[in-house]
């Protein structure tokens, strides 16, 4: 399930995730005829915890290339998780277990 805002409520983006199996969850718009504003709510509950981790990452990419820019957003979220672990004080790994 995909969870997008009203960007993908169209019919392209709605087609293009089920052409690859995926179902759609975006926010309708208020003028689209199928929209139900308890579903709306719910799809925007689920995807508030992520939005604050996403909207601090960088807007602009320090390198050029196709092999560099998606290097660095793996290591971003990698740097990002490891000080979600330090400040959730999780227990340390052990390499000899």
């Amino acid at each position: 399930m995909v969870f997008a805002d009203k960007a993908y409520s169209l019919s392209k983006a709605q087609t293009a995730m089920k052409k690859r199996g995926a179902s759609s969850a975006a926010i309708l718009k208020n003028n689209m005829k199928d929209k139900n504003k308890d579903l709306d709510r719910w799809c925007s509950a689920v995807r508030a915890p992520f939005e604050s981790v996403f909207s601090k990452f960088e807007r602009r990419a320090r390198y050029r290339g196709l092999a560099k820019v998606p290097l660095q957003l793996f290591m971003d979220a990698m740097v990002h998780n490891v000080k979600r672990l330090v400040q959730i004080n999780s227990p340390t790994l052990n390499a000899g277990a």
